[in-house]
Formats: structure tokens, C-alpha cells, sequence
């Protein structure tokens, strides 16, 4: 992540690429230096003439000032965006073995400490994405009368497929018990990749709420007539497009966690057991809750 952000950096001009250097190029006092600047956990800038360095969120608009963003810089010092986005950054910072594991699980000089804070802030970000579009999916896609009948299908006073999200937090909440087996750090990182990847398992049914309400607008537009645009010439098919992107979530669960649940220690066959359980109980959860269809003579 730290590479590719930084070469990132380098295409938009922002920072010449002899200038960007790993932090396992320097040596002696100007390592020390920089350990002591936090380079672990944060990214740091040097500047050449007087060797001051900044880390984090203030190395990079520090940054800013010499590139073509150079506009931007007072926005971004403005005090009430200042805190946000550094803690937006630290969040990011703190969890990248979360968000982009390494290819192979090899111990790095560079390895972030492990911060609580930001790690629960980490899974609880990613929850909430995860039960909000969950349930926007939810009634966006399931709900449909043509395929389930004429009834609806009420739940505590809310339509019962906005509980698509909770039934995705129930999935995660289940597997999370394994990390009660597993030994410190590794629980808290093994709760962490999972959140991530229900956050990912999301992303198909966003996709499907978008084509939907695209087809939708497009209709309004009167770009797309109304009897010539499936969604509106059988209702059916939204929820036709529900499935196939339910469907798509389970590769998703099964790629995520043959690729992080290793690193936590976890053979590859429990990491699929755990794939497999955080798409079936879901699932059932949701096809338990669907109405009996109805047929009228």
C-alpha cells in the first residue's frame, strides 16, 4: 500500500522518484531519526536542507505545498478538517496489513503497531457500511410482489428485507467467535480482516441497487422507454438481480478469507469453513424471512 500510494504520488508531480525512498534506505543516525519520527506507523518527510521531519497527516501537506495541490493546503489546515481527516489518515495508517495484506506472510521492519483505537474504530467503520448498504440493498432488490406474492413482509415495524444488513452483522458476529481460539493480536486482527471482507461481500449488491435505479432514471429520462425496460416490464427481475449479485458475494467471502485468514495462523480449510458459514447463515437467515408466494386463482 505504502509503495503504490507513494508511486501515486510520483505520476501526479508531486514528488520526484529519487526523492522517495524506503525507510529501510537509511542507516545510522538518520534511521534513528526517523524510528523516533514514527516511520512505522506513519509516513514521513524529510526536508533536505535542514533534515526536519514531519510524519503522518502533516508530512503530507507539508508535502502539498510543493506540488500542484499547493491550493488546496489551506482547506486541509483548517482546524475541524484537520482532526478528521488526520485521524482518517491514522485509521488507514494503523490498519493497512488489514486492508492490503502482503502477498506473502513475512514479518517487515515497517509492520504498524497494533493500536486498539483505531483497530476497533477500523471494524466498527466497516460494520456500519456493511449493515446500512446491506439493508439498502435489502429493500431496494428483494422486495417484490410480482415474485413473492401481495403481501408484505413485516419485521419490528420495518420491512423485513432492511434486515439484509442485520443478517450480515449476525453472519460476522458468528464467525467472530473463532477469535476467542486464537491468541492476542491475532483475534483482534483475525475480527478485523472479517469485517472487511462482509464489507466487501456488500459491494455486488451495491452494484445491483445502482443498475436498478439507473435503469429507473433512465426511464424517466425517457432515454429507455418504459414497456421496453425490463425493471418496469416484469418487477420480477430486480430481485432476479438481487440473487445473481447474493451469488457473487459468496466467491468474494470464499477469495477474502483463503487470502487473509492464514495470517492469522488459520488453516486453509477452516478459512474456508468460516467463507462458507459468513455466506450460508445470511443466506438462510434471508430465505427464512422471504413471504410464501401467492397464488390467486
Amino acid at each position: 500500500m505504502c509503495r503504490r500510494l507513494s508511486a501515486l504520488a510520483e505520476r501526479r508531480w508531486l514528488v520526484g522518484s529519487a526523492r522517495r525512498l524506503p525507510h529501510d534506505a537509511f542507516e545510522g543516525e538518520e534511521a534513528e531519526r526517523l524510528e523516533a519520527a514514527d516511520i512505522r506507523n506513519e509516513l514521513a518527510v524529510i526536508d533536505e536542507s535542514s533534515g526536519e521531519i514531519r510524519s503522518g497527516y502533516d508530512g503530507i501537506l507539508w508535502l502539498l505545498e510543493g506540488g500542484l495541490l499547493r491550493w488546496l493546503v489551506p482547506l486541509l489546515r483548517f482546524p475541524p478538517v484537520r482532526w478528521l481527516l488526520r485521524h482518517d489518515y491514522r485509521l488507514v495508517a494503523y490498519n493497512r496489513r488489514i486492508l492490503a495484506p502482503p502477498r506473502r506472510n513475512v514479518a517487515c521492519a515497517c509492520d504498524p503497531d497494533l493500536h486498539r483505537g483505531y483497530r476497533w474504530a477500523f471494524i466498527v467503520a466497516a460494520l456500519l457500511w456493511t449493515g446500512i448498504f446491506g439493508a439498502i440493498a435489502g429493500l431496494g432488490l428483494w422486495t417484490d410482489q410480482e415474485l413473492y406474492g401481495q403481501r408484505p413482509v413485516p419485521l419490528g415495524g420495518v420491512h423485513g428485507t432492511a434486515w439484509t444488513g442485520v443478517f450480515l452483522l449476525v453472519g460476522w458476529a458468528a464467525t467472530a467467535l473463532l477469535a476467542l481460539r486464537l491468541p492476542a493480536p491475532r483475534g483482534l486482527d483475525y475480527l478485523g480482516h472479517m469485517a472487511w471482507t462482509y464489507a466487501a461481500m456488500v459491494l455486488p449488491l451495491i452494484l445491483a441497487v445502482f443498475l436498478v435505479l439507473l435503469g429507473f432514471l433512465l426511464a424517466v429520462a425517457g432515454l429507455l422507454p418504459f414497456d421496453a425496460t425490463p425493471f418496469f416490464s416484469n418487477p420480477s427481475v430486480p430481485a432476479r438481480i438481487a440473487v445473481v449479485a447474493w451469488g457473487l458475494a459468496l466467491p468474494i467471502a470464499i477469495g477474502s478469507c483463503l487470502w487473509r485468514l492464514p495470517r492469522v495462523g488459520l488453516a486453509k480449510h477452516t478459512a474456508l469453513i468460516v467463507a462458507l458459514v459468513s455466506w450460508l447463515l445470511p443466506t438462510a437467515l434471508l430465505l427464512g424471512l422471504l413471504p410464501t408466494p401467492i397464488h390467486v386463482a
